[in-house]
C-alpha cells in the first residue's frame, strides 16, 4: 500500500513533465496494487490473516518529508533494486519445496520488478536534473537523517550515511 501511495503522489508531481513518465508511472502504481492484492491472497491461501501481521513503516515514515525525485529514488534504486537483488533466491527456494504458489507470485512480481527499475529510470529522469550518482548520494543521506531522527539509528560519527546495501534491506518491499 505504501508503494501505491508514493506512486500515486508522483503522478501528480510530474504531472504534464513527460508523457511517457506519466504513462510509465502510472502502469507501475496499478503494478503495485496488483502485488498487495497477490500478497493477500496468497497469505490467506497459506494460512494466515494478512492484517494480523506486522507491518514495517520505516520507509513510509522516511518517505514523507522528502521531494518527490528523493523519494521515487528511494523507491527505485533502493526498494525495487534490492527486491530484484533477492527474488531470485526466493523462487528457487520455493521451487525447491515444491511451493508452486510461492513460486509462481515471486516469479510474476520479478517481472514487474524489472519493468519497474528500468523504467524508473526514465521517470526520475523526469523528476530531476541531478545525476543519478549525486541523487543517490543525496537519498542515502536523507534517509540516513530519517532513521537517526526516529532512533532507529545511533550516530556514532559527524559523517555517517546508510550504505546502499542497508538501505536495499530497509527499504525492501
Amino acid at each position: 500500500m505504501d508503494a501505491i501511495e508514493a506512486f500515486g503522489t508522483f503522478l501528480w508531481d510530474i504531472r504534464f513533465s513527460d508523457f511517457m513518465a506519466e504513462y510509465y508511472l502510472a502502469r507501475i502504481t496499478w503494478d503495485e496494487a496488483r502485488h498487495t492484492e497477490i500478497g493477500h491472497k496468497s497469505m490467506l491461501a497459506a494460512g494466515y490473516d494478512p492484517f494480523e501481521l506486522p507491518n514495517r513503516l520505516t520507509s513510509s515514515t522516511c518517505r514523507g518529508p522528502m521531494e518527490p525525485a528523493y523519494a521515487m529514488a528511494e523507491i527505485n534504486l533502493f526498494g525495487e533494486v534490492g527486491v530484484l537483488k533477492t527474488i531470485n533466491d526466493l523462487i528457487e527456494k520455493a521451487r525447491d519445496k515444491d511451493d508452486d504458489l510461492l513460486s509462481h507470485i515471486a516469479d510474476f512480481i520479478r517481472s514487474d520488478e524489472r519493468t519497474h527499475v528500468k523504467r524508473g529510470q526514465h521517470i526520475i529522469r523526469c523528476m530531476t536534473d541531478l545525476g543519478m550518482q549525486e541523487l543517490e548520494h543525496r537519498t542515502r543521506e536523507l534517509f540516513t537523517e530519517c532513521l537517526v531522527t526516529l532512533g532507529a539509528l545511533k550516530k556514532d560519527m559527524d559523517v555517517f550515511i546508510v550504505s546502499r546495501e542497508d538501505l536495499e534491506k530497509l527499504i525492501g518491499e
